[in-house]
């Protein structure tokens, strides 16, 4: 029994047990038969039986007889066991493992996102990430190798003071390795496993790789991709930059910002992201490619991500039997205990 919910509903286990309430006015005929007594007066006096109807205790006589017929009706409602149903509605929420892949190349210093790209991620992550309830979010950060900033926790504020102390020069290897990153995830979601989650409630399990580079490193990333998907990984990949190539810029003696330029003098441009590699990474890790040209289509994808991968709530109605037959019972002996003093007292003649 759980006294913190109330009874929504009541109903009787064995109803059956109430047809004992026809045996009362039965028993009280065959009582009134059996102590059955001839008729007539054995007082010495008429004054005296006089004064003894005129005795304000013959007007309760009624209580004995009234405590008898209350137990036994009492009895008959214990037996018929009275319960409580408590309704109640549990709600079961299957949450989500997410591992954030960010690439740190040098190309993530472009511009043409503001104020650039690596800030802007920064920025958009951490709302992705404070919108988060009950899912676990952990971050991979790569450039030349990929590595594991923060495992999969719910300690939301813990990975975004993570994430924003992040730059071009966190990973010291050069190059894009996103197979390796890719693999870096898998591998740092396979060890989390599911120990808080039951079986009835285990949750959705989502990489989602941001980057603007093609790879150089390591791994295939559509082998790394095909593994994810063995693994029952969901992978969605989000290619940041636009369309337009992005000229590179260095800093001269004075602090001013001049062209980057090659040996021969010709400017150089940050390489636009592999939108092909990524598409097919996405497919291969039945998700979803999405293309991120500025801070407005970051944040907008991120939520088409949300949505996409929205927490999955079921609910479940279980029902609580509370037994109550106590109640009455505790009320019958009451009544019968009282019947038993009363019949011993002063009321004993009526």
């Amino acid at each position: 029994m759980n006294p913190i919910f109330p009874p929504q509903y009541w109903h009787l286990a064995n109803p059956d047990y109430l047809w004992l309430l026809l045996l009362i006015p039965v028993f009280f005929l065959l009582r009134s038969w059996i102590r059955r007594k001839p008729p007539g007066i054995f007082f010495p006096a008429i004054s005296t039986a006089e004064r003894l109807i005129r005795d304000p205790r013959q007007s309760l006589h009624h209580v004995i007889p009234l405590c008898r017929v209350l137990a036994l009706v009492l009895l008959a409602f214990a037996m018929a066991r009275p319960q409580g149903e408590v309704r109640r509605v549990d709600r079961v929420v299957r949450a989500l493992d997410i591992m954030l892949v960010l690439d740190l190349s040098e190309s993530m210093r472009a511009n043409d996102i503001k104020p650039n790209r690596l800030a802007a991620a920064r920025a958009v992550l951490q709302k992705f990430i404070m919108e988060r309830k009950l899912d676990r979010v952990g971050i991979v950060v790569f450039s030349g190798a990929g590595f594991t900033l923060m495992p999969l926790t719910t300690d939301y504020p813990s990975v975004i003071a993570g994430l924003q102390d992040i730059t071009t020069n966190t990973v010291r290897i050069e190059g894009t390795a996103i197979g390796e990153a890719l693999l870096t995830a898998a591998n740092r979601l396979l060890e989390a496993g599911m120990e808080n989650f039951s079986e009835n409630s285990s949750p959705g399990r989502v990489v989602i790789l941001a980057t603007d580079g093609v790879n150089n490193r390591g791994i295939d990333p559509e082998a790394a991709a095909r593994i994810l998907a063995e693994k029952g990984l969901k992978l969605y990949t989000i290619s940041l930059g636009g369309e337009e190539r992005v000229p590179r810029f260095r800093r001269d003696f004075s602090g001013q910002l001049v062209p980057l330029r090659d040996v021969y003098g010709r400017r150089l441009y940050w390489e636009k992201p592999d939108e092909d590699t990524l598409r097919r990474l996405a497919e291969i890790g039945g998700g979803q490619y999405f293309q991120a040209g500025n801070r407005g289509k970051l944040e907008e994808v991120l939520d088409q991500i949300n949505k996409l991968e929205k927490q999955k709530v079921t609910l479940k109605r279980s029902v609580e039997h509370q037994e109550w037959f106590f109640w009455p019972l505790a009320l019958a002996l009451f009544f019968l205990g009282l019947e038993r003093i009363l019949a011993r007292t002063r009321f004993r003649r009526f």
